[in-house]
């Protein structure tokens, strides 16, 4: 026996394209913003918990180590990090961090922190960047630098401690009140670089090597300037004021590497004031003569861990 097939009457079916009133549209409005919403915090909260499981299990010595060698890879300078602690959301805080310069005249110096963070823009570029700060008690150093050698470096209120000077057995010291270094490290092909520093109570040291009564010997406040393209520096100031002696000169600065072999040519002035020691006046007449207002022209010239007088 065959079971009659039923067929029922076929209905139109209309999908409105869009709420048929004000209501519906602000409700349908509502639905999809709370759902976006919430979807957007759901993966920022998994996100978030993923870093910080990742920052909490991260094996840190292993990273020191690697940020170490990468530095001393990438870099003329040897580092070494006494402590180490990842940024959230990514960077690094570095504590009792000692930077030792590519020159072996110039001594070893301390970071009591350095904190680097990426930026973030240009991880997925062909140029990647990194900003930085650096604690030198009592003055500071920040700036940015990326993959290609362009930096900005701003400092302020650091001190400098210099023990010796080339071959000599005289030193320098003096507060770094502020500096600019804009341009590539090194400074090669077409960047324009800039090179810009105030120092305050500047004074060379190791007198008394030289026969004088006193160690020391003041040169008062510098400013220092020097501008060009490539691995060359032009002098365009140098000038000081308020110590034992005045400096002025000008001259330029030919980079090399590595940095001992870099040559400079300067032609300086030294004008004695108020406390300046006759022993050293006369033992400058060994070298210039003076001129007739009692002032000494000289020239340095050659690399600047043998640089020679004229």
């Amino acid at each position: 026996m065959k079971i009659p097939r039923l067929s029922l009457p076929r209905l139109p079916l209309r999908f409105p394209n869009r709420p048929t009133s004000g209501v519906a549209a602000r409700t349908a409005s509502r639905f999809t913003g709370s759902s976006l919403s919430g979807l957007l915090i759901g993966i920022v909260i998994v996100l978030a918990g993923f870093v910080i499981g990742f920052l909490i299990a991260f094996p840190q010595s292993a990273l020191l180590n690697r940020v170490e060698y990468e530095i001393s890879r990438r870099s003329p300078v040897q580092i070494h990090i006494g402590e180490m602690s990842l940024a959230f959301p990514l960077g690094i805080n570095a504590r009792k961090v000692l930077v030792t310069p590519p020159v072996k005249e110039l001594p070893p110096f301390k970071l009591a922190s350095l904190t680097v963070k990426p930026f973030l823009s240009s991880l997925f570029g062909g140029n990647p960047g990194m900003n930085f700060e650096a604690e030198i008690p009592p003055g500071e150093i920040r700036g940015w630098a990326r993959k290609n050698g362009q930096v900005d470096i701003t400092a302020q209120e650091v001190p400098i401690l210099l023990p010796q000077l080339g071959l000599t057995s005289l030193g320098f010291s003096a507060i770094l009140q502020s500096g600019k270094v804009t341009g590539s490290m090194p400074p090669t092909g077409d960047e324009e670089n800039l090179l810009d520093l105030q120092l305050d109570q500047a004074q060379l040291t190791g007198m008394e090597s030289l026969g004088l009564p006193r160690p020391v010997l003041s040169l008062g406040k510098i400013s220092l300037r020097a501008q060009g393209k490539g691995n060359t520096l032009k002098l365009e100031t140098l000038q000081s004021e308020g110590g034992e002696v005045e400096l002025s000169g000008d001259g330029h600065l030919q980079f090399a590497e590595p940095f001992s072999t870099s040559r400079l040519n300067l032609n300086l002035t030294l004008t004695p004031k108020e406390g300046f020691p006759r022993e050293l006046g006369e033992l400058l007449g060994l070298f210039v003569k003076p001129r007739p207002d009692g002032s000494f022209r000289m020239k340095l010239a050659g690399p600047l861990t043998r640089l020679s007088v004229h």
